[in-house]
Order: C-alpha cells, then structure tokens, then sequence
C-alpha cells in the first residue's frame, strides 16, 4: 500500500514531546485523531479508495503519532488535489476552527480538554461553533464547508453537538465516550 505519511499536529502548534510526561503518548494520539479531523473539515471526507489512518511510531522515548494518507490501489483513483492539500496540511487548529485537544498555553502544566475524549470534544466544538442560524445561513462561508465535512464524516459527533444545544445542563449525555 503506498501511503503519504502526515504530521500529528497541524505545523505551527505545539505538541506531545514524548519522553518528557508519561501522558504524552496518549496525548499524541488524541492530536493525531483530533487533526485527522481538522483536515477531513477544511479538505472534506477522502475521496473513493483513499483512508487517513492514525499510525503508531514506537521510538526508544515511547510511542507518538502521526497521520498516514492512504492512497487507492487504482492510480486512476488518485486525487492529486486532495493528496497535495493533505500532505500540506494546517499550519494552526484555528484554520478547521477547532480548539487543540491539549492545551499547551500554561508550559509547566499542560492538560487535556478532556481526560478521555479530548480528540472528541475538539470535533464537537468545531460542529457547534461553525453551525448555521435557524434560518440555515452560515456566518461565514468556510463555516459551512467545516460544519458539513464534521457532520458528513463524523455523524455520531455532530448528533452529540445537536443534542447539547437541545439541553445545553445535560453535558454528560450528549458526549460520546
């Protein structure tokens, strides 16, 4: 399988530095799963026979990860579109409107926006932040390209976004775990 192997984390931001918190690893990979996400709502879905996969690297210092994508055995199938927007990335969350699953702003002490779900809860706040007015407008027009790649390739996310606006005091049951 030929592949395109993707950064972790969109390129300006800080990151897990495995080897330096035993949380790393785990944070790692939240950020993988959380920027596999930004790129599915600024670029849309893979197209047919293409995957982003999280990949695991196992370094002497522990595991982090990265993104990988996966390209269709077809090479008639290839996009080089998609691939060279993937391959270039984000520079910062902000682009797919998304807040980082680990919040690095305080150096000595970083902590998840979540302990489990961290990766879910950025998906979450990006579905609930570019959402359209009642009357179906959007605020601006890369909202809507956001909302509708977040809900399209992540519909069990974005029904838990819904939910939450519905009742807004019932957080615990409107969060996928």
């Amino acid at each position: 399988m030929r592949r395109i192997d993707i950064s972790g984390t969109p390129a300006e931001e800080p990151c897990a530095q495995i080897g330096i918190r035993a949380e790393a690893s785990d944070w790692s990979r939240q950020e993988a799963i959380a920027y596999r996400a930004a790129l599915i709502a600024i670029n849309g879905p893979p197209p047919h026979g293409y995957t982003i996969d999280v990949r695991a690297n196992h370094h002497d210092f522990g595991t982090y990860y990265t993104l990988a994508l996966n390209l269709p055995a077809n090479p008639a199938d290839r996009n080089e579109g998609y691939e060279t927007a993937i391959e270039t990335g984000l520079g910062h969350w902000h682009e797919a409107v998304m807040s980082p699953p680990i919040d690095y702003r305080d150096h000595e002490h970083p902590k998840p926006r979540h302990p489990t779900r961290a990766a879910n809860e950025s998906i979450i706040g990006a579905v609930l932040s570019t959402r359209p007015y009642p009357d179906g407008r959007f605020a601006i027009p890369i909202f809507e390209t956001i909302h509708n790649n977040l809900t399209k390739a992540y519909p069990d996310l974005a029904s838990a976004a819904r939910l939450r606006l519905e009742d807004p005091k019932d957080q615990h049951a409107a969060t996928l775990h």
